[in-house]
């Protein structure tokens, strides 16, 4: 299949051919990638696609097989599809070049620890994390062990705007330059992604799980290939299942099927069907009310967090949001427009202090008859009595203190 109809690349003809005997697994990966040459100068990879830059042929076979090689674990791991998902988790906050360096950091990593010849300067995964983290290989002696692009580019932003600066500067020193060309119209619906998970599998047993190439350290890629799914889709899960409502019976009307099937019935003078009723519809709006937690405990970089999530639940569609802003008690009340949803942040002064309690923003919540209750905040607080609502508390780390009542969702994992 290396000389078929997925690999019609001149350039990288002699790195694909040299594959199955530097390292199988690898090759095991490259059968099902679109090899092509592109017009551009550097290589890129789009959607399953790789597209061979003008400049490949100036390297040294190791350098091709090993820059191949970051490709197509970059389909693999499916990173464009993981770029785009959290683009539209983060909105407007997210940064491209960052995710790009964290996908290239991952890839390189593996490659590197598979014995494998990159391109230089090459970004590596120890080498970001002891830049940007102050994190060591004695300290951190397996990061690909636990960690993937989103959770490597979720740790970048959220140490702040020195950690940023830090991983910055050390894309400057390497000269990193994006790979990964995020231009796929339905790059948010991976669909094969199931096929991409069997495919690691199969190289990591293809290579014996040891010898020569990447095959002893697929395993990690394949616990860390969206191995659970992100809060961000569970919330929204849980808020759609929260807000759909079923259908009520009417005994005071038949069932359409019914009325057919009683006068095939009465037709052929058979006994007639068991009554049906028929189904209501709900026509009312549903309501979702969302407590921010604005206490002194909650930093600026929570608060963002809480207005990302918001932007999303917004874009849901279908309920009306109403967004209570909270401390010790709720000060302000405002209607989320789901076409400027992150408007409301600008018409709100923050009261950045005092403490928490939560019993009067259930009471207000409750009052709006909402479908569920979402509150976003850190979890430290006074809770009182369960209102008869639905209650997710969302929390950007493990909450101190278990709340009684409702459904706990830890935004930090």
């Amino acid at each position: 299949m290396t000389d078929g109809s997925l690999h019609r690349s001149r350039r990288a003809r002699a790195a694909l051919a040299h594959l199955p005997e530097v390292d199988p697994a690898l090759a095991s990966l490259a059968l099902w990638c679109e090899v092509r040459d592109g017009t551009e100068t550097k290589t890129c990879t789009s959607s399953d696609v790789i597209h061979v830059g003008t400049d490949f042929e100036r390297l040294a076979l190791q350098e091709q097989i090993g820059l191949i090689g970051r490709h197509v674990l970059h389909v693999a791991l499916r990173h464009e599809y993981a770029l785009c998902d959290m683009q539209a988790r983060r909105g407007g906050s997210f940064s491209l070049d960052t995710y790009s360096l964290c996908c290239s950091a991952i890839v390189n990593e593996y490659l590197v620890k598979g014995g494998h010849a990159l391109p230089r300067p090459a970004v590596l995964l120890s080498d970001l994390l002891a830049a940007a983290l102050d994190e060591d290989a004695v300290s951190t002696p397996d990061p690909l062990s636990y960690l993937n692009a989103d959770k490597l580019y979720l740790r970048l932003i959220g140490g702040g705007g020195q950690t940023l600066e830090r991983a910055q500067a050390f894309a400057d020193e390497k000269a990193f330059h994006p790979d990964i060309l995020p231009d796929t119209p339905d790059a948010l619906m991976d669909r094969k992604a199931p096929e991409w998970r069997a495919h690691l599998i199969r190289a990591y047993q293809a290579s014996g799980g040891a010898g020569r190439g990447i095959g002893s350290v697929l395993r990690s890629a394949g616990i860390n290939m969206q191995s659970r799914t992100p809060w961000e889709r569970r919330l929204r899960g849980l808020v759609a299942k929260a807000v759909s409502h079923k259908p009520r019976q009417s005994f005071r009307r038949p069932r359409a099927a019914w009325i057919a099937r009683d006068a095939d019935a009465f037709d052929r003078n058979v006994p007639r069907p068991v009554f049906e009723p028929a189904q209501l519809r709900q026509h009312l709006r549903p309501r979702i009310v969302v407590g921010v937690d604005t206490s002194g405990s909650v930093t600026r970089e929570i608060l963002a967090m809480f207005a990302a999530e918001l932007v999303g639940i917004a874009r849901k569609g279908g309920a009306e949001t109403h967004v209570l802003f909270f401390d010790e008690e709720v000060y302000a009340d405002v209607i989320l427009d789901e076409y400027r949803p992150q408007s409301i942040f600008d018409q709100i002064l923050f009261r950045l202090d005092g403490g928490t309690s939560f019993l009067q923003l259930m009471t207000r919540a409750e009052a709006l008859s909402p479908s569920v209750i979402i509150v976003l905040t850190d979890g430290a607080g006074h809770f009182g009595q369960p209102p008869a609502s639905r209650v997710i508390w969302a929390s950007p780390k493990p909450m101190p203190t278990r709340p009684p009542f409702g459904e706990v969702l830890d935004l930090s994992q």
